[in-house]
């Protein structure tokens, strides 16, 4: 079985080009050593998710103190997620240990099947 996890802050604000960083605000890149060839940020992890799935990978995510973040950040986890049992926020340090000890159980967890 094939499994990924997805974590961010929600800021979908760095992309790279030739091995360098560009930053992006607001959809906008702003750092101009070389184009992104591969787009902005956001659309970058859309097309990963949906290439992720298409391949039947399951996708976990865990957005890690989103408060902060952009409303349509939560929006992205919970739809990269493979379903929402597979959608984890995280606001500290005790949340996102416990984000990752349940995957951990949801993955190892054995299935017996005649």
């Amino acid at each position: 079985k094939k499994i990924a996890v997805f974590m961010t802050d929600g800021w979908f604000n760095k992309a790279y080009c030739n091995g360098v960083i560009n930053s992006f605000v607001d959809g906008k890149e702003i750092t101009s050593v070389c184009p992104s060839t591969n787009g902005a940020p956001t659309p970058q992890a859309q097309s990963l998710c949906t290439a992720m799935k298409a391949k039947g990978i399951t996708i976990y995510t865990i957005g890690f103190d989103l408060s902060k973040s952009p409303q349509e950040a939560r929006t992205f986890m919970a739809n990269c997620a493979t379903d929402k049992k597979k959608a984890f926020l995280a606001e500290n340090a005790k949340d996102l240990n416990a984000a990752f000890a349940e995957i951990a159980k949801n993955v190892l967890e054995l299935r017996v099947s005649r």
